[in-house]
This record gives C-alpha cells, structure tokens and sequence, in this order.
C-alpha cells in the first residue's frame, strides 16, 4: 500500500502481511488535509501515480528475470508471475477480484463469477496453471472502464482500478505516462488513455483490453443507472454480480463516504 498521507498508515501500521510505502510527499507533509478535486494539489498527487506503479513494475520484471534464470538453473519452479492490482481507495471489494483479472489477463475459459464454486474452481486453476500459459498472457494490462465510446475511444479506462502484467512492454508504457505527467501536474485518466493506444518502440503496442463492465462498474452505472431500473429485482440481480464497487461519478470525501453509507458499504468503523 502507498500511503500518500500519515492518517490512514496506523491502521495497517501492526499488520505484516500488508507491505507499506510511504510516499515522498507524505514523509515530507505528515498528515495534510484532502485535496480538491481538479485542484493543483490533488493533479500533483495523481501525477506521481505513474511513478509508483512504474518503480514497482520494474521491480517485479527483475524478480521475474532472476526467477526465469534460477528456474532454468533448478526445474520445478513454477510460481513466477505476478499480477500488480492497483485499486483507488474509494472502492469497496465484494469479490475476490484476483480471479477476475488473471482470467482476462491470460484468458483463461472458466468464468468465475458463475458461481461461487466456479470462483474457487478458476482461483485454483489459476494457481495452478503451467509456466507456459502464465507466461503468455494475452495483455499487458487490463482495466476497468468508466465509459463507452467516450472522448473518442471506445472504452474509456478507468485508472481508479486496473491490473498490470509486469513485462517490459509495461515498463515501457508506464515509462511514457510518467514522462508525460511530470511535464507538468494534471489528471492522470486523459494521459493514461492516450498513451496506452501510442506505439511504444517501432509498430509495438501496449497489449490492453477492459474489464467487464458488469463486474467493474463505475459509480454512475452502480450508483445511479442500475438504481433507476424499472424493474428493481433485475437492478438487485445486477449488483450481486458486482466484484468491485468504484465510488467515482461523485465529488467530495463527504458525499462519497454519504453514498457508502446509504447503501451499507462503508465497512470501516469511525
């Protein structure tokens, strides 16, 4: 977890199954208060998202280039992947959404939101899989979606949640969005979907696709247009698809955290 402020670390402080990162800013400015939407804080706190994520990939492709070599070395070694899963902290997980992601990133056939056996049955095939298949994934990364044919692109990513296989590919994309944003502070959203559908080296792409939208909705399709289904109990059906909640579409820490609560997803005690 990175931790962009001091007020939310101590409540992970003791836990070590969790790793903590404590950005630069937030060592400097300890405990500040919330940023403005669309205020030149808040642009320069989402611009170093590209930062993080690309330290962290390019971490991940060395392990997973020392991995590759020792297995050579010593047969047997499957575990080698990684998923990175980078989700806003203005997100409720209903689901498990590791399952999810791997079964887009490597296409995997079985569907895990069929049934909660189903779930578990492609988790372990997952896990399990041979070194062959989890080292050809279909993309590099893949993401949730805040809108369709939007800003004239057909699926709009949503970088509030997305999942990345670290590849050189990736590195290189993140690379790019970094170098983009640290031109000058902005949101992230516009830069990261011009990028990802630019050539990186030559005719290279960034090998990306959504995540289903039913299962990643954004706060407007959550929040607002299934609530105003006529027929409530297919609205209901919808919702108990859902893997992830994004409290997006709604400005303000106060409204977001209104929003939880009257649905009965603010899960934290105050």
């Amino acid at each position: 977890i990175v931790y962009e402020n001091l007020s939310g670390l101590y409540y992970l402080i003791n836990d070590v199954s969790v790793i903590i990162l404590l950005s630069e800013s937030a060592a400097k400015s300890g405990v500040p208060s919330a940023e403005d939407y669309d205020s030149y804080g808040y642009k320069t706190l989402v611009s170093s998202r590209a930062t993080h994520l690309l330290d962290i990939t390019c971490e991940l492709v060395r392990g997973r280039r020392d991995a590759l070599n020792k297995s050579n070395r010593t047969s047997g070694h499957d575990d080698i992947p990684w998923v990175i899963v980078y989700s806003d902290v203005d997100t409720v997980f209903l689901k498990n959404p590791i399952p999810y992601v791997e079964a887009k990133l490597f296409e995997t056939v079985d569907e895990p939101n069929k049934s909660p056996q189903a779930t578990e049955r492609t988790g372990l095939t997952l896990a399990s899989s041979n070194r062959s298949q989890r080292l050809s994934p279909s993309y590099d990364i893949v993401s949730s979606v805040d809108n369709i044919n939007a800003s004239g692109f057909e699926f709009y990513y949503c970088t509030g949640f997305f999942a990345i296989n670290p590849t050189p590919a990736s590195v290189v994309f993140f690379s790019q969005w970094e170098k983009e944003l640290q031109a000058y502070p902005r949101l992230n959203q516009p830069v990261f979907n011009d990028a990802i559908r630019v050539p990186l080296i030559g005719d290279a792409t960034i090998r990306h696709a959504p995540l289903k939208l039913h299962d990643f909705p954004s706060g407007r399709l959550f929040f607002e247009t299934w609530e105003k289904e006529i027929d409530p109990d297919f609205a209901s059906l919808k919702k108990s698809n859902v893997v992830v909640v994004h409290n997006n579409y709604i400005i303000g820490h106060d409204a977001k955290k209104k929003r939880f609560l009257d649905r009965g997803l603010w899960l934290l005690r105050d």
